[in-house]
């Protein structure tokens, strides 16, 4: 069973099972959070100490970056999934099962942002292209 919550971002931590071990530059995702908002919860699970993120590092990587640059309250409350147990299954399967969008199907939401008013220069700056 799941459940929705939100959760202080003070309390999230990465959990050992989350199966990617290197976050990367999230400077982009943290613009497109701070821009938009976080589209998809954390997946976490609770261990008697904390809320452990076992899909989402990325995100809380990106969140923990606005907050140390001012955006986000060290309290923040982030929007999570939470579950009954660990899941390394579910970290991979989070990561693993993503397809990319094409060229021509980027191009063509840039194109309806900037027919919704939106300049180039917010798209670019949105989505760092």
């Amino acid at each position: 069973m799941t459940t929705h919550i939100d959760i202080p971002l003070s309390q999230l931590k990465l959990s050992p099972t989350n199966v990617r071990t290197d976050p990367g530059d999230v400077r982009t995702l943290a613009r497109s959070i701070q821009s938009i908002g976080l589209i998809n919860p954390l997946a976490v699970t609770e261990n008697g100490r904390g809320w452990l993120v076992e899909a989402g590092g990325r995100r809380l990587a990106a969140l923990q970056l606005l907050r140390d640059n001012g955006h986000f309250a060290k309290d923040e409350p982030i929007p999570c999934t939470v579950f009954d147990s660990p899941s390394v299954a579910r970290s991979l399967a989070e990561n693993h099962e993503r397809a990319p969008m094409d060229a021509v199907q980027q191009f063509q939401a840039f194109d309806r942002l900037i027919g919704e008013g939106h300049t180039v220069h917010e798209v670019a700056e949105t989505f760092s292209v």
